[in-house]
């Protein structure tokens, strides 16, 4: 696959996150389509898991940070979550670039529509993410040497395409989380797996504010509630049956 590099060590990479993709795809979280809805098997909103799978583990690798399938959640003796001693694992963290979607454009990669940000920046695609700019993990080459020698798309057609689109997504939230969160990332040495804390932090600073990780994490991850879909008594609709918390 041309993105992630071409040769046979492209295509061992590509199979090797494909295969691991269709396992986190299997795992994830299953929305309903449309207010009310209980359908969790619509294909509508859950038809990219394999795209949130796939590029999860890609970037996990290309990182070299080690996380493992599944989430280890540490409770406090109140019964809440320590956010500061639990790990997210690829399927919760493909949950939360599916639930980042879902947040930005209903999951619709029908939607071209350019938005332009208060940097002047114009952000578009499922994940909504710059248009004709580079992307934020190519910009240091410190923090983010992994970001280079990759081959998306950047304008026209193929920008908006769900492969590519989610790609270079997924790609800035792990950058947020190298470049600006407390976690410390090094160029070598132990990268061990991001607390939640951590990855909260990179949410925010992909959403661009704090109330952006309330409504991913609190309502649509740890709930399965959405503010973005309500009901007729303006109530957060029931977006999937799958919480994260109890």
């Amino acid at each position: 696959m041309d993105i992630v590099g071409g040769g046979t060590y492209g295509l061992q990479k590509f199979v090797q996150h494909a295969t691991i993709g269709y396992v986190i795809a299997n795992n994830m979280q299953k929305y309903s389509y449309g207010v009310g809805s209980t359908d969790y098997s619509d294909p509508r909103y859950n038809q990219y898991d394999i795209y949130f799978g796939f590029w999860t583990s890609f970037w996990a690798d290309r990182t070299g940070i080690d996380i493992p399938l599944k989430s280890n959640l540490v409770f406090k003796k109140d019964g809440s979550l320590d956010e500061d001693k639990s790990t997210f694992g690829l399927i919760d963290l493909a949950n939360i670039a599916k639930a980042m979607s879902f947040q930005e454009k209903f999951l619709n990669a029908g939607d071209h529509s350019l938005q332009t940000g208060s940097n002047g920046v114009q952000y578009a695609g499922l994940m909504m993410v710059p248009y004709e700019s580079a992307a934020f993990f190519e910009t240091s080459d410190y923090y983010c040497p992994w970001g280079k020698g990759l081959s998306f798309s950047k304008s026209g057609e193929s920008f908006f395409t769900p492969l590519n689109n989610i790609g270079i997504g997924i790609g800035h939230w792990f950058a947020w989380l190298v470049r600006k969160s407390d976690y410390p990332y090094k160029g070598e040495g132990a990268r061990y797996a991001p607390s939640i804390a951590h990855w909260r932090q990179a949410v925010n600073g992909y959403g661009g504010y704090k109330e952006y990780g309330v409504m991913i994490l609190d309502e649509l991850v740890y709930k399965g509630l959405s503010r973005k879909r309500k009901k007729k008594d303006d109530s957060n609709d029931k977006v999937h049956d799958q919480p994260l918390l109890p």
